[in-house]
């Protein structure tokens, strides 16, 4: 028998999963360990090790399976925007996040700015650089600069969102978003770079 099919087995990972995130929103992932989640558990450490390596496999567990299903959350969207940085988009992100806040509020407090960087980096790869190659920018020093701007602002806006407990609704928080935006039309004219 297939032991992660086990319910005994998942309901181990889910009391571990659980317990990790209280002590991530609490403190950085340096001060968490095994040890002490296995002794809040209820488990003896081999268990612990059925399921995860140390404590950050156990994160990059969790923030590989939320990214997974914010990607989901946008291909059942089928939004028909052809502009990345739509309202559809935006709105579709920001439900994810209210949903997952548990953990967003944990990870982004906790995991510091470079563990953050790096799981961008995939979104950059995956998401960003094929849309900007569509609007017809090759340059990858371009796709960065534009990248950084966009990471930069979207996530100083989410932190803050969290902070406050996800207070305006994922409708009024896009408004927001949409007026910061200069109005940007959809058929967006590729500017002429020098390449470098």
């Amino acid at each position: 028998m297939n032991q992660k099919n086990n319910q005994r087995f998942q309901e181990t990972d889910r009391r571990i999963r659980e317990y990790f995130l209280s002590a991530l929103s609490e403190r950085e992932i340096t001060k968490i360990t095994v040890q002490e989640i296995c002794a809040h558990v209820g488990i003896n450490r081999s268990s612990f090790y059925l399921h995860y390596k140390d404590v950050y496999d156990l994160l990059d567990a969790m923030s590989y399976e939320v990214r997974q299903a914010a990607l989901q959350d946008i291909e059942r969207a089928q939004i028909q925007s052809p502009y990345f940085f739509s309202e559809e988009y935006a709105l579709v992100t920001l439900r994810h996040v209210r949903e997952n806040a548990v953990f967003y509020r944990a990870y982004l407090s906790s995991v510091g700015m470079a563990k953050t960087e790096k799981d961008f980096q995939t979104v950059f790869e995956t998401v960003f650089k094929p849309y900007f190659r569509q609007l017809g920018v090759e340059s990858e020093h371009q796709m960065v600069y534009h990248f950084d701007f966009v990471k930069s602002g979207f996530l100083a806006v989410v932190r803050r969102w969290l902070e406050y407990d996800c207070a305006e609704t994922p409708e009024a928080l896009v408004e927001i978003l949409m007026h910061s935006l200069p109005a940007i039309p959809e058929n967006l004219p590729v500017p002429q770079y020098d390449r470098w």
